[in-house]
């Protein structure tokens, strides 16, 4: 191979737990991965109670654990050696800690190394997180190119992206950085996503359907729905989002709603 260009960060993550990152971080890595042919890592992040050793049906032999030493210690074949190949998608995955309690043990540079290794090996490094903005957390976010920004349309996931969009200006995270993904769920109703556009003052360019059924039945098969069921409508919808993050990751320029935002119900949602 030529000279290698550095692969792209894409970090899934929800100020709100339970609303289906991991299931987005799982198909998004297994559609990069398998239908555009990408050499694809997949980080679980989430370090306390990560499950994607569970949504893939793999054994935990190795883990982040095994890279638990000082930062200048890792080194590729270190983190090679960390990581598990996932069979049917031909994913590597650098798995969570067995256990919750040894999460502490993992600091936010070993992250950065990490990271930066990975990024070197492989076009897309997808990394799971939880919904928390401690030290680790927050490093991986602004490692990453681009943030998928989830959440489902109920008022506590609505407004606290609002309150994460509006900690990611502090940062500094330029608007583009981050894409929002409304996971919705079968039997939603009541919110308009105009609204959820006008509150958030973005755009929504990604939907996911959330068949509740079959996402538990292929959580409880371990293969995610891109490979178990490619035909179904919500590995169509990550497909979609798939092929807007690696199509032209260059033209993801999300514009801000420009709309004036007046106060409406709780004090979410904007009348335009």
């Amino acid at each position: 191979g030529g000279p290698s260009r550095e692969g792209r960060v894409i970090a899934v993550f929800s100020p709100k737990g339970g609303v289906g990152t991991t299931t987005v971080a799982v198909n998004l890595a297994a559609a990069l991965c398998k239908e555009h042919q990408l050499r694809v890592a997949l980080v679980d992040g989430s370090l306390p109670f990560g499950d994607i050793a569970v949504f893939l049906d793999l054994v935990p032999h190795r883990s982040i654990m095994d890279l638990v030493v000082s930062p200048e210690q890792i080194d590729d074949e270190f983190v090679n050696g960390a990581l598990t190949s996932h069979q049917s998608s031909g994913l590597k995955v650098l798995l969570a800690p067995p256990r919750p309690e040894m999460a502490e043990m993992v600091t936010a540079e070993q992250i950065r190394r990490t990271i930066g290794l990975l990024k070197h090996s492989y076009d897309y490094t997808i990394v799971d997180t939880w919904s928390c903005l401690d030290e680790r957390v927050l490093t991986v976010l602004e490692l990453a190119d681009h943030i998928a920004l989830c959440f489902t349309l109920d008022l506590p996931a609505i407004k606290s992206s609002r309150i994460f969009l509006e900690v990611t200006e502090l940062l500094r995270f330029p608007a583009d950085k981050i894409i929002p993904v409304l996971v919705k769920s079968t039997g939603t109703q009541g919110i308009e996503v105009r609204d959820v556009e006008a509150t958030l003052g973005r755009s929504i360019p990604a939907q996911i359907s959330h068949d509740a059924r079959l996402a538990s039945r292929c959580i409880n098969e371990g293969s995610p729905v891109m490979l178990a069921h490619p035909g179904a409508a919500m590995a169509g919808d990550f497909r979609r989002l798939t092929a807007h993050i690696a199509g032209d990751p260059d033209n993801l320029v999300l514009e801000p709603s420009t709309r004036s935002r007046k106060v409406g119900r709780f004090g979410l949602f904007t009348k335009s």
